[in-house]
């Protein structure tokens, strides 16, 4: 009777503690989809070299990623909502790879058929990627409270960015040696990987659900007695001023940070002169970095307000944007990691205030609006940014475009942090009831 009595205790720590080991399920189920949208900038060079895709087509590759998002997130959001997440989870999974097996038999084909090809499956991978990015976000809400949800959505931001890692370092070693089409198949591959964990999360969220799974359950039973075009007005309306301010800050955030990390192999092998393998290492800093960072970010966002984390962010994209489009030496691994610190504090700036302006039921909602500002940002900026580079030969106007779209971020951020304090003040007082 002792080896059960042992075993019980770190058992009952296990299940106490399954949050965490169902946050890192959730990150791992989402890293062939970050891998599936850095793999055309990872393999830039070879795209170019194999297919003929320049950088302005390298830019419509990145914005038919997009161009779904923005009408379907706001969908995506409120079924999530009304319907729960599970089922979409392998909706989303679905599409992932079906998205990445169609690019990696695109690039066998002739160069006007494969573009095309390649068009189609990023509209599909956009819409299975971050379909499932915004109801994972929704389900980590479910398994948090407010004194660990900073920390736990900086991590579901950040611990993905180890598939674009994967792109960044992996693609170009496998195209060099076996060729690009054999590179784009182990993204498929990493997919795979990832639509089982989503498969695990899955199996835990019906056996051993959170412990708010039965409130979670009575406002999904609520919402589903609500036609969705009702939902749809009723939570619209019902936004805060501080949430819409707040998407037209990720919007110019985002806008540029995404778009550029995408871009960055290309970026450094074009304006620094590095190889290929050299640009990906760099690539790698940017993206990697931002985990370790992010995690600091997350434990700093409980003491100070995630809005003084926004302007903090959005005052270094400015410096560092410009300090990597107009220098040529050393600094650039400065502002390099500078732009880490930008990715890392996305999660604690953007996404976690958002539990403080809606509730639960609304959340899924919340996630999809934030999702479609992206996304339109992301629709102009990528070939924006590729077409300024073809017109002047030179990154440091497109550096300068992601730099001035920081600049408009900064003010947004304090407003941010102003409404708040208003908010603040009136809920001492009693003229204002909190969100939850």
């Amino acid at each position: 009777m002792l080896l059960p009595n042992v075993l019980a205790i770190p058992l009952e720590v296990i299940f106490r503690k399954r949050n965490w080991i169902v946050l890192l399920i959730i990150t791992t189920s989402l890293l062939g989809g970050y891998a599936v949208y850095d793999a055309p900038g990872a393999l830039a060079v070879w795209l170019e070299t194999d297919l003929g895709i320049q950088a302005t087509g390298l830019g419509f590759l990145y914005s038919a990623y997009s161009a779904p998002i923005i009408i379907f997130a706001l969908f995506c959001g409120n079924l999530a909502d009304k319907f729960g997440v599970n089922i979409f989870i392998v909706i989303y999974q679905i599409m992932n790879l079906l998205g990445a097996a169609l690019f990696a038999m695109a690039y066998s084909q002739t160069e006007q058929i494969a573009f095309y090809m390649m068009l189609i499956s990023r509209f599909i991978s956009g819409i299975g990627t971050d379909g499932l990015t915004i109801v994972s976000r929704k389900a980590v809400f479910s398994w948090f409270n407010e004194s660990n949800l900073s920390l736990a959505i900086t991590l579901t931001m950040t611990l993905p960015f180890l598939g674009t890692q994967y792109s960044f370092i992996f693609l170009p070693i496998l195209a060099t040696n076996f060729g690009g089409s054999a590179a784009f198949w182990s993204v498929f591959l990493l997919c795979c990987v990832s639509a089982g964990f989503s498969l695990v999360y899955l199996l835990i969220a019906r056996f051993w659900p959170s412990e708010w799974e039965e409130e979670i359950q009575e406002e999904t039973e609520i919402n589903k007695q609500k036609s969705w075009l009702s939902k749809f007005i009723s939570t619209v309306t019902s936004m805060p001023w501080r949430f819409w301010v707040l998407c037209l800050s990720d919007m110019f955030i985002q806008g540029a940070l995404w778009p550029f990390v995408a871009f960055s192999p290309d970026f450094f092998y074009h304006h620094y002169g590095f190889s290929p393998e050299v640009a990906g290492i760099f690539a790698t800093i940017l993206a990697g970095m931002a985990i370790p960072l992010g995690i600091v970010i997350g434990y700093i966002g409980k003491k100070i307000p995630k809005s003084v984390v926004g302007m903090n962010a959005a005052f270094l994209q400015v410096v560092c944007f410009l300090v990597l489009g107009w220098a040529t030496e050393m600094p650039c691994i400065i502002a390099t990691l500078g732009l880490s610190v930008v990715l890392g504090s996305i999660g604690t700036s953007i996404y976690a205030p958002v539990s403080q302006m809606v509730p639960y039921e609304n959340l899924g909602m919340a996630m999809g609006i934030l999702k479609s500002c992206e996304s339109i940002s992301w629709l102009i900026s990528p070939p924006l940014y590729g077409a300024i580079y073809e017109r002047t030969h030179n990154f440091a106007w497109s550096c300068t475009l992601f730099a001035a779209m920081g600049c408009i971020a900064f003010p947004l951020q304090f407003l941010i942090f102003v409404l708040r304090k208003n908010e603040k003040v009136k809920q001492k007082s009693g003229a204002l009831l909190p969100a939850h």
